[in-house]
Formats: structure tokens, C-alpha cells, sequence
């Protein structure tokens, strides 16, 4: 498997809403494979350096795992280390 890094920002579900509140479920979800990025309310950032057999499962897969954590998420932006994104 390869490393794949990767950013994910998500819009939450009230532009007043603390992303703090979410670092435990993104935690427990599957994300521990995370920085996470809270500096804005009503926005989250999530840089992950995930293990995938592909660029498409290692996104899919983070996606969901966010979901799980943050069901009123929208994401609104994904970015990719073009060094080795998308092989």
C-alpha cells in the first residue's frame, strides 16, 4: 500500500458552529490518521496521510470516515499532494 496526502474542507452546518466539538468522533471514526485544522468557525480543515491501495480509496474512504463523524458536513474543497496523488 501507499501513502497518500491529501486535504479535505468541509463546510459544517451552522457558520457559527465550533468545529472543536468534532475531534473526538473525527477520532473515533477513523481518522487518527489526521491533522485537523479548526482556525475558522463554521469551517474544518482535515490533512490526512492515509494507506490506500489507490488515491480514489484512500479518499472515498476518508470522506466516509468524516461523514460518520460530522453528518451536516458539506464538503466544499479537496486538495492533493500532487507528488504522489493519483497514481
Amino acid at each position: 500500500m501507499k501513502e497518500y496526502d491529501f486535504t479535505l474542507k468541509y463546510r459544517l452546518g451552522s457558520t457559527d458552529e465550533n468545529p472543536e466539538q468534532y475531534l473526538s468522533s473525527l477520532a473515533t471514526t477513523g481518522c487518527e490518521d489526521a491533522i485537523v485544522g479548526i482556525g475558522q468557525t463554521g469551517l474544518i480543515a482535515i490533512n490526512f496521510i492515509r494507506k490506500a491501495e489507490s488515491a480514489l480509496q484512500a479518499v472515498t474512504s476518508a470522506i466516509t470516515n468524516v461523514q460518520q463523524a460530522i453528518p451536516d458536513a458539506k464538503l466544499i474543497k479537496a486538495t492533493a499532494d500532487f507528488d504522489n496523488a493519483f497514481d
